[in-house]
């Protein structure tokens, strides 16, 4: 792949970052994830294009980082976070249901996707996106399972276009396997696989995509709920295991 001429650096201001980072794409869950945390904050500031807060538990230091949505600013993001020496990273985030045994409130975790979004390709050659860092993935799995927690893996579909979700393409992908559809997944990925880092996902589902309906459950307390345990089990999996 062909030199960048500009690359990703750490500046003067730029604090050093711990190897472990929690990213999410929204505000909601970054309030959250900040909000149950049971370890000393010891720093928060503006951080690039979003916040940054840095925490301690018993292994050391952590940080959170987010809101983010999207693949571009979630990459940008991303390639921030690995300059200041991340170098493993899960994200937090929810994504929408094409069928396929998943429903609002269910855990998910994705081991491969489907680009629709415009950044993986100047990462990767070819269309094949690679996939999570596998141990993380277990790691999570066996953190959720252990506490009684059925949790799903499957093929995402990521996009840039929310409102481009078609019931043609819903019915295709979900014909194909595809579990759920998010906006970040496939980029990040891609990033982490080109910066040669840890990374994976884990996801609540948000909403279901139908072929002829849609229905939103950002307001239900399945949805709420879920996104509270799943913020906290993936706190303590990032302290006990990761």
């Amino acid at each position: 792949m062909d030199e960048a001429i500009i690359n990703p650096v750490k500046g003067k201001n730029d604090p050093d970052l711990p190897e472990r980072i929690i990213f999410s794409p929204t505000l909601q869950i970054a309030g959250i994830l900040l909000r149950l945390n049971k370890w000393k904050v010891t720093r928060f500031k503006r951080f690039d294009i979003t916040l940054l807060a840095i925490l301690k538990d018993r292994k050391g230091e952590l940080a959170l980082v987010g809101p983010g949505v999207g693949a571009p600013m979630a990459c940008a993001i991303l390639e921030k976070v690995i300059a200041c020496d991340g170098k493993k990273i899960v994200m937090v985030s929810c994504c929408g249901s094409l069928g396929n045994g998943l429903k609002v409130g269910d855990f998910f975790i994705p081991v491969s996707g489907i680009s629709e979004e415009g950044t993986s390709r100047h990462y990767i050659n070819g269309n094949n996106i690679p996939p999570p860092d596998m141990t993380i993935v277990e790691a999570l799995e066996r953190e959720f399972t252990e506490r009684g927690f059925k949790i799903k893996k499957g093929k995402i579909w990521t996009t840039d276009a929310p409102y481009r979700e078609t019931r043609d393409k819903v019915r295709k992908f979900k014909e194909d396997g595809v579990m759920a559809v998010d906006m970040e997944f496939t980029a990040l990925c891609s990033v982490a696989a080109f910066r040669k880092i840890s990374f994976a996902s884990l996801m609540v589902v948000s909403d279901e995509l139908h072929e002829h309906k849609w229905n939103p459950g950002f307001s239900g307390k399945e949805f709420k709920g879920s996104l509270k345990t799943g913020c906290r089990i993936v706190l303590d999996a990032v302290e006990n295991i990761i």
